[in-house]
C-alpha cells in the first residue's frame, strides 16, 4: 500500500529520528494501516485513528497530519473521515461527485433533490442519512418508483440511487449496495422491444392488411412504429437511446379524449412525434 509506506517514512525520517526514539514506538502497524483507510487530515480525526489517542497525537501527530493532507491533495482524493452514518446524504454527495469526471453542479443538485423528493413521499422528517435512506429505498421505492410519471424523474432517482449507494460503499457505511431493480441497460430495453409482442403484431398486421390496420390504429400509430423501426435499422443502440429517451424525456404531456396520456415531441416546425404506447412502457420499465 502506497500511502502505508509514505506514512512509515515519515515515522523512520522525521518523528523517530528527530525524537530520538525507534520508529514502532511512535505508531504501531496497525495505526499506520488505519491511516491509510481514513487519511486524517485533523488533530482531532488523528486521535481517532486506531491506537493513536490524544496523547500520541499531540506528540507525534504534527508531521502526520502535514503530510496526509498533502497526500491527498496530491491524489485529488476524497476525505474519507468525512463520511459518517450521521452526516446527511446531500453533503456528501456533494463532496464525493465533485470528484468524479463528467458531472457538473446542476447533475449533482438534480440528484439530491431527487433524492430528497423520494424521502418526503415517505413523511421522512428527519435528515437523511445513510441509514434513512437505505430503510425508506427498502421499504418503499418499488412503489414511489411506479408512481413517477415522467422518463426523467424516474432515470434522476435511479441515477441518483445509483451514485450513492457507491458513495456509501467506498466510503464503508454499507457493506454491498443494494440492488436497484429497474435500473436496467441500454441494450435491454432494446432487446425487449425487438422481442415484444406488439412489434411481431404490427408486423404481420402491415404485412396481411396495411389499409384495413391503418384504419384500425391510426395513421400516427404507423408512422411512429415506422421510425421506431427506422432508427433501429441504424444498428446503433447508442443512437437509438440518444434519441428515444432524450425526446421522450422532453416530450409534452397531453391528455386525450380518452383521459389516456400522450407523449409528443416536435420534430421539426409543425412536424410531431407521437410516442408509442409500446416504446412508452418499455422506456417506463
Amino acid at each position: 500500500m502506497v500511502a502505508k509506506k509514505r506514512f512509515r517514512s515519515i515515522q523512520q525520517k522525521k518523528v523517530g529520528k528527530r525524537k530520538g526514539i525507534p520508529p514502532f514506538a511512535v505508531f504501531q502497524d496497525a495505526s499506520l494501516e488505519d491511516m491509510a483507510l481514513k487519511y486524517p487530515i485533523t488533530m482531532q480525526e488523528l486521535a481517532g485513528v486506531y491506537g493513536v489517542g490524544e496523547g500520541k497525537a499531540r506528540k507525534f501527530g504534527k508531521d502526520f497530519v502535514e503530510e496526509i493532507s498533502a497526500y491527498v491533495e496530491e491524489n485529488d482524493m476524497l476525505d474519507m473521515t468525512s463520511f459518517k452514518p450521521n452526516k446527511k446524504i446531500d453533503e456528501m454527495l456533494r463532496e464525493y461527485m465533485s470528484k468524479q469526471d463528467g458531472y457538473s453542479r446542476q447533475h449533482i443538485t438534480n440528484y439530491i433533490h431527487a433524492l430528497e423528493k423520494f424521502c418526503k413521499s415517505t413523511n421522512t422528517l428527519s435528515r437523511i442519512t445513510a441509514k434513512v435512506l437505505i430503510n425508506a429505498f427498502t421499504s418503499s421505492f418499488d412503489g414511489y418508483y411506479k408512481s413517477l410519471q415522467t422518463v426523467f424523474d424516474r432515470k434522476e432517482i435511479l441515477h441518483a440511487l445509483q451514485y450513492t449507494f457507491d458513495m456509501l460503499a467506498k466510503a464503508k457505511l454499507i457493506s454491498v449496495p443494494p440492488k436497484i431493480n429497474q435500473l436496467k441497460s441500454v441494450n435491454g430495453i432494446i432487446k425487449r422491444y425487438l422481442d415484444s409482442n406488439e412489434r411481431a403484431i404490427y408486423y404481420a398486421e402491415l404485412n396481411n392488411n396495411a389499409a384495413m390496420f391503418k384504419e384500425k390504429v391510426g395513421r400516427m400509430s404507423i408512422r411512429n412504429f415506422l421510425i421506431v423501426e427506422v432508427l433501429l435499422s441504424t444498428g446503433s443502440s447508442f443512437f437509438v437511446h440518444q434519441f428515444t429517451r432524450r425526446h421522450y424525456m422532453n416530450s409534452v404531456k397531453m391528455e386525450d379524449s380518452e383521459n389516456g396520456d400522450k407523449w409528443i415531441f416536435e420534430l421539426g416546425e409543425n412536424k410531431t412525434f407521437e410516442v408509442p404506447e409500446y416504446l412508452k412502457s418499455l422506456l417506463h420499465a
